[in-house]
């Protein structure tokens, strides 16, 4: 399911097409579902200050195009039909519970159309209001008449650290359109509205993923799948039992201890956010493009999506977005530790028997064992460490009713993916830059001067 971005399908869906006659009720496309992914792809991209696959030889990081604030237009582009732009104020329940509606009908699905995440409200509303959010980042198209949401686009700030250089970026995800209006050419006029309110606030460079090939990406990351509940994703799709198994042999493969092995393990709270953030910000330098944290953003990420009261009977808090652990040292009380995992279930399409799976995906985390000496190599320090820190990562997420922890090819997990039984997925996760450029950076693949997965160290939710 994590492995399928929506981008790339809404990119071929806004190619060109003769648009529907009606904004308000447009009919469903003549093409086939499947024929519509297989449409020309645009051209809109060979227009943006991204990396071109005809560019000359690389010759430094930095910005594509200098634009000077003056010249950015303060009017947005017309769209057709009588369709307008509009700010979605998620801090408005009305508007929230619109956005979580369009996007649980009309987000991302698989490729065999059987699942399709399912981002709650309260997901929604830590996701896109983190600390310094633009409510302007927040963008949408509603239909003339009803006023119906039928599109979106979402950023928050994001600065990153790409090999030395500090920038300021805007990340934009949730790109979404409704089905009935994916024949309108809108991607391209969100995506251009989203890159011009950026430049109003002074952000010339954007950072995105994608399931697919856009332009040249600054890194590729694969999909790894670690199953915790097995007999429940092969009964809704997820998972199969291969030939050479039975059911029983794959339950007994993916067993998880019941308890946690790592002495001094709790969950994270308000009193560790400027320990985990020395840890988590030396840590990241080992890697050619991370986030950089404040304390705020620390807090929001690590803290404030864990939810209310106490836990129910799933093992989770209502309304819990993420989960984070520390490890702290019984006797020097220093935090050596720390893991992230956060919640994304995904609705399984035409099954009312069991309709949801409970998705967890492996975040950030540190350890201060990459600091000691013999810290690398499949015998070091760092691999013992991660591999027993995220072993516990797994016993948390199955006391939480989990039914699958997915991970990438990113930081230092191809150091314990295999030993934890995580499997490789089919999925490519691409990493893209906007308006500015760099060398590749190491994801599932790596590169002259790092090993597989130390080129990127940022998530994207």
């Amino acid at each position: 399911m994590a492995e399928t971005e929506s981008l790339h399908d809404i990119l071929d869906e806004a190619s060109d097409m003769a648009d529907v006659d009606s904004a308000e009720a447009p009919p469903e496309s003549d093409l086939s579902d499947d024929e519509e992914a297989k449409a020309p792809e645009p051209k809109f991209w060979t227009t943006q200050p991204v990396p071109q696959i005809d560019d000359p030889p690389f010759e430094g990081d930095g910005p594509i195009q200098s634009i000077p604030s003056d010249q950015v237009s303060t009017t947005p582009a017309v769209l057709p039909d009588g369709l307008q732009w509009s700010f979605v104020d998620i801090t408005q329940t009305e508007q929230l519970l619109e956005l979580y509606h369009l996007l649980a009908n009309h987000y991302v699905e698989d490729p065999d159309e059987e699942f399709r995440f399912n981002y709650s409200p309260a997901f929604l509303t830590w996701a896109l209001k983190p600390p310094n959010y633009v409510p302007d980042w927040l963008i949408g198209i509603r239909s003339p008449g009803s006023n119906a949401l039928v599109a979106f686009i979402s950023g928050i700030p994001l600065t990153l650290n790409i090999r030395g250089n500090i920038v300021k970026t805007s990340e934009f995800n949730f790109l979404c359109i409704h089905r009935k209006f994916r024949l309108k050419r809108l991607t391209p006029a969100l995506v251009s509205e989203f890159i011009r309110q950026s430049r109003l606030k002074g952000v010339m460079q954007s950072f995105f993923t994608a399931g697919a090939y856009l332009f040249p990406a600054v890194s590729e990351c694969r999909y790894f799948h670690r199953p915790l509940n097995f007999p429940r994703l092969v009964n809704v799709g997820f998972s199969y039992v291969p030939a050479s198994s039975s059911m029983s042999e794959m339950v007994e493969r993916n067993k998880v201890p019941t308890e946690t092995s790592l002495p001094g393990l709790r969950e994270m709270d308000e009193r560790d956010v400027p320990e985990v953030k020395e840890l988590l910000t030396k840590y990241l330098t080992r890697f050619d493009m991370v986030p950089v944290f404040s304390k705020e953003e620390i807090h929001h990420t690590f803290v404030a999506g864990r939810g209310i009261g106490d836990r129910g009977e799933n093992g989770r808090r209502k309304d819990q977005s993420t989960c984070t652990y520390v490890v702290e040292n019984p006797e020097t009380h220093e935090i050596t530790e720390f893991f992230s995992l956060y919640h994304i279930p995904s609705t399984v399409l035409d099954n009312e028997e069991d309709p949801e799976i409970n998705v967890g995906y492996l975040s950030y985390y540190a350890s201060t064992a990459a600091f000691e000496e013999d810290a690398e190599g499949e015998d070091g320090k760092l691999k013992h460490r991660l591999t027993e820190l995220i072993q516990d990562a797994l016993v948390i997420a199955k006391q939480q009713n989990f039914d699958v922890i997915n991970a990438l090819t990113l930081m230092d997990n191809n150091s314990f993916l295999r030993d934890l039984k995580f499997t490789p997925g089919t999925g490519i996760l691409s990493y893209y830059l906007y308006n500015w450029r760099t060398k590749p950076l190491a994801g599932y693949t790596a590169t002259d001067d790092r090993p597989i997965g130390r080129g990127v160290g940022v998530i994207m939710l």
